[in-house]
């Protein structure tokens, strides 16, 4: 109920502003009538073409999407509350939902915003029943506002009764206007120029038509003025002559002195005001936030993401239709509903033909590892959830993507797949899971292997996905930086075969070395990039660190002169990389040129060569750089914080190595290393962390264990 005092402050109000009657302009505007003099549009939704196009262009798309309501906090899942069902199919009296939006937008366009009133009966029921509103003109909505705070609203019907209503009763939503906080500004008058311009174009050229009509012909005297029976004479004979012609026959007329009988042209608009008329119309849609290209005549129209409808959509169509679910969400409250309200685009023909388009991605981030999941969040496909859709995938034969090695490195340390090997590798990994009397001699720390757990802990395998995760940036960045200065040989071994020495080179049986590219220069280069990733992965890989600890600090850096003791012995590393690069490219252009081949194939040759050099080490070299870098970093880090036992930490994935699966768990103390042995030739190696740079290649390359800091040691031992 109403209050005496908010009756009268509203009853004051509206005696001092409403029965004065509405401003001259105003009155002037619902009469259609001309202001000042100058001529203007009395309702610009009925005479307009292009306002009520455009207004149109926004609304449709909105109403053909479904609202969704749901419980607050509740997920995905739906509700539909009776009283919303029913207010959708008839939301005011005599209007569809379609009508109901279309009421919403063309008053959100026209005059900034949008009126839902609710009548006392409405806002008693609390729910109960059906809901309706009335869909008010905003031209007779007026505030009232008391201490700078919105008191109520003055509501002036059809019939010219006066309404007072509480702020709750009315629903409004507006566009944000700079001269005025408690009313919506207008885009309708941004585009009054523009839309009079048109509407008066197109009066000019209604009346230039009509004067078309006008055929008759002129009679004009050159000297003087015909008198009056030279007028009647002069006209009978036209008369007689229109009737013999309308009979058919023919009948000259001949008139005496001096004068001359003239047909008007048509008369037509020109070129100019074509174009006039065009950017006018073009400046409507702009106006109203409506592509200006739809207003112009296509033979097709695309629908995809670089289309003008996907932009309408995104840039108008959405945040006008986020305004009215909010409409409906206070709506829902007045009638004491808690929803959320939204509008379910993804099932609009736009929005599916961009999806379409983002589903070409998706092959592309799978294979480079990323989860589906992801994918889905990233592209906005909104797939279902479904097992293992959190698992990353390599295309080395669609492994888990993290594991220790591929197939094809696999085979190449000696690492053959499990059911391949021959039978004393298989005795031999055997004996490692579960042999005890091989126990003494597999680990310094004397822990013993035990046998291996395939049902890894789900959080120990969640940490080392996190600790993976973080290294992505870094592996990205080495493989990048490898590819790239390999493509650079390429080019110049490619720029060297095709250029215009060659042939006669050829004669003189020139060696493959005239034309492989300078090796010192990618060893520079390849050094010098690796070099500036591997330097900022040691900072940054310590802080992961550090963080992992509960103490984080972003200003930790590497000791700089061990980072650059370290750098220069991965240097040496690099350089070995790229001497083997220089003689495979070699080798295979030597073969080439011994067999007589042409530009073509041996150019052929060294592409398909580069590509197996990039295929077979971007990836390997990648993750065996990182795994040293932040093996080595991580482990100043934990010294630095004072740890005093490490833990051994692999992916759990099925192609882990075998020497390394029997590692996972081993615990030892901070200055001691781990014993690791190849179960295929005995041979051992200590390591202070996996991916030693100080370690066996086969126990290194490739490796994607981590250290993590421990607690205890092997007996409980509490640090």
């Amino acid at each position: 109920m109403i209050t005496k005092r908010v009756t009268a402050i509203i009853g004051g109000w509206w005696d001092r502003m409403v029965r004065r009657g509405l401003s001259a302009s105003q009155l002037a505007w619902l009469r259609g009538e001309s202001w000042g003099g100058v001529e203007r549009m009395g309702s610009p939704y009925a005479q307009s073409v292009w306002v009520q196009s455009a207004i149109k262009r926004v609304a449709q798309p909105i109403a053909a999407v479904p609202v969704v309501f749901r419980a607050p906090g509740g997920g995905e899942s739906e509700v539909r509350p009776a009283e919303l069902e029913g207010f959708l199919a008839e939301p005011a009296a005599g209007l569809d939902w379609s009508d109901c939006v279309e009421a919403f937008v063309g008053w959100m366009k026209l005059a900034g915003e949008s009126f839902w009133v609710l009548d006392d009966e409405a806002l008693a029921g609390r729910g109960a029943g059906r809901v309706r509103v009335i869909i008010a003109r905003p031209d007779r909505m007026r505030h009232v506002v008391e201490g700078g705070r919105l008191k109520g609203w003055v509501y002036l019907d059809g019939a010219g009764r006066q309404h007072v209503l509480l702020p709750e009763q009315v629903i409004q939503a507006k566009n944000w206007n700079p001269d005025n906080e408690y009313r919506g500004a207008s885009e309708w008058e941004a585009a009054r120029v523009a839309a009079e311009s048109a509407w008066l174009a197109g009066r000019f050229k209604r009346a230039l038509m009509s004067n078309n009509g006008d055929t008759g012909p002129y009679i004009v005297a050159k000297s003087g003025l015909p008198t009056d029976a030279q007028r009647e004479q002069i006209l009978e004979e036209l008369r007689r002559k229109r009737e013999a012609q309308q009979r058919g026959e023919f009948r000259p007329i001949f008139l005496t002195g001096d004068i001359a009988v003239e047909d008007p042209r048509v008369r037509t608009v020109d070129a100019a005001f074509l174009a006039g008329v065009l950017e006018d119309r073009h400046e409507v849609y702009c106006a109203f936030g409506v592509p200006p290209s739809l207003a112009d005549v296509k033979a097709s129209y695309s629908i995809g993401s670089a289309s003008d409808f996907y932009q309408l959509i995104t840039v108008t169509c959405m945040p006008c239709g986020a305004k009215l679910c909010r409409s409906l969400e206070r709506l829902a409250r007045a009638a004491g509903l808690t929803v959320m309200a939204e509008l379910d685009w993804d099932d609009h023909p736009v929005m599916q033909e961009v999806r379409k388009e983002r589903l070409a991605g998706v092959d592309t981030l799978w294979s480079k590892g990323m989860p589906m999941r992801q994918i889905s969040e990233y592209l906005g496909l909104g797939l279902p959830e479904y097992e293992g859709w959190d698992v990353g995938y390599l295309p080395f034969g669609v492994v888990p993507a993290g594991g220790e090695t591929d197939a094809a490195e696999a085979a190449e340390y000696g690492e053959e797949d499990q059911d391949q090997e021959p039978e004393p590798v298989r005795g031999m990994k055997a004996a490692l899971r579960l042999g005890p009397a091989l126990e003494s001699e597999m680990c310094g720390c004397g822990c013993g292997p035990g046998e291996v757990d395939t049902r890894r802990d789900a959080a120990e395998v969640a940490r080392w996905r996190d600790l993976m995760q973080q290294r992505r940036g870094t592996i990205a960045a080495f493989e990048s930086k490898f590819g790239r200065e390999l493509a650079k040989a390429r080019m110049e071994t490619l720029r060297k075969l095709e250029g215009a020495k060659l042939l006669a080179a050829l004669k003189q049986k020139a060696a493959a070395a005239d034309f492989v590219f300078d090796l010192e220069k990618f060893r520079k280069g390849l050094t010098a990039a690796m070099r500036g990733v591997a330097r900022e992965a040691l900072d940054r890989a310590g802080q992961q660190m550090l963080a992992e600890l509960g103490k984080a600090d972003d200003a930790w850096r590497f000791p700089p002169a061990r980072a650059i003791s370290f750098l220069d012995e991965r240097e040496n590393k690099i350089t070995d990389v790229a001497e083997d690069i220089f003689r495979q490219i070699t080798s295979t252009l030597q073969e080439g040129l011994d067999q007589g081949e042409s530009i073509a194939e041996l150019s052929a040759r060294v592409r398909e060569a580069f590509t197996d050099a990039s295929h077979e080490r971007a990836r390997r070299i990648a993750m065996t750089e990182t795994a040293v870098t932040y093996g080595v970093a991580r482990d100043e880090a934990m010294r630095e914080a004072g740890i005093e036992w490490k833990r051994w930490l692999t992916s759990g994935n099925s192609n882990v190595r075998s020497a390394h699966r029997v590692m996972n768990g081993q615990v030892v103390r901070m200055d001691e290393r781990f014993t690791v042995v190849n179960p295929k030739t005995g041979e051992w190696d200590e390591v202070r962390f996996p991916g030693d740079p100080d370690g066996a290649a086969w126990n290194v390359i490739n490796c994607h264990c981590v250290a993590v800091a421990e607690t205890s040691g092997p007996e409980g031992e509490v640090e």
